[in-house]
């Protein structure tokens, strides 16, 4: 059976490491709890991280969030945006901003195996089969390596991305990955960031806008002894389970109405977080 509909009595789990979050306590006094950095399940086939599958209907939520406002901020149709995802996961985002019809879809993953997997992806979800999109691309990179060899088309603004969804699993406080998000987008460029809380004091909650979405629980059969109710219910308070998401290169940059500022420095000195969005030339 495809990995994605593994089930408990089916897979094996295993821990890597693990993550300390706040503790959501109100009682706690500043301390913290311990929770899997990323937890494995395995089919026979391959392992792949149990993060996902527990999160997959908050990924759905945060592509649904993004496309909304996306086409509501530029005016268009799902057709006309540019999407930058990093990371394939189990391929949730992929498949939801398909079904929403976005025209242009690129996605980094630096893991051999994951981006394998990425380059088979069923969009037909085992139904009749469907004919591949002709702009959905994946590349084996890292973002970083990504960002810095990306000229958008030679500066064409309508190469630079619309949309940039983050959703790491292991990586939560890497900084530098948001000094470079600049470079592959333009003025108003809308950038979700799955799992703000976790990131802690190095990023601003303020510097987003904060959506709470219903239905956004993990489904209910991967809970098991590792990904326990609990678990869900400490994230859940600390808010990991809202949609976040900010506007990109609404100030700063090398000159007026240029729409991708790669200048060094601080992306917070220049405008980059902020979470209203900058007056577009329709």
């Amino acid at each position: 059976m495809p990995y994605s509909e593994g089930t408990k009595q089916s897979v094996g789990r295993s821990k890597v490491t693990n993550y300390s979050i706040p503790d959501p306590n109100p009682f706690a006094e500043g301390g913290s709890i311990s929770v899997p950095r990323v937890l494995n399940y395995t089919n026979g086939l391959r392992t792949v991280p149990i993060m996902h599958r527990a999160f997959r209907n908050l990924e759905i939520k945060y592509v649904n969030a993004l496309v909304a406002e996306a086409c509501y901020y530029r005016d268009v149709s799902a057709g006309s945006l540019r999407v930058l995802d990093i990371g394939y996961g189990l391929g949730y985002s992929t498949q939801r901003f398909y079904e929403l019809g976005v025209g242009t879809y690129h996605c980094v993953e630096i893991n051999e195996q994951v981006y394998n997997d990425a380059n088979s992806h069923d969009y037909a979800q085992g139904g009749l089969p469907v004919a591949i999109p002709g702009d959905y691309q994946f590349f084996w990179t890292s973002f970083e390596q990504y960002a810095d060899g990306y000229d958008g088309g030679k500066g064409e603004e309508a190469q630079w991305y619309d949309i940039i969804y983050y959703s790491p699993s292991d990586d939560f406080g890497n900084m530098g990955i948001f000094n470079k998000l600049r470079r592959v987008g333009k003025q108003g460029t809308i950038l979700g960031v799955q799992g703000i809380p976790l990131f802690g004091s190095a990023v601003d909650i303020g510097n987003f806008v904060v959506q709470t979405p219903s239905g956004v629980a993990p489904d209910t059969d991967v809970y098991d002894s590792s990904f326990t109710v609990g678990m869900y219910n400490a994230l859940n308070n600390i808010g990991y389970f809202s949609v976040y998401f900010q506007y990109l290169n609404c100030s700063g940059g090398i000159g007026i109405g240029n729409p991708f500022p790669i200048e060094d420095g601080s992306p917070c000195g220049n405008g980059t977080w902020i979470n209203s969005a900058p007056r577009l030339d329709r």
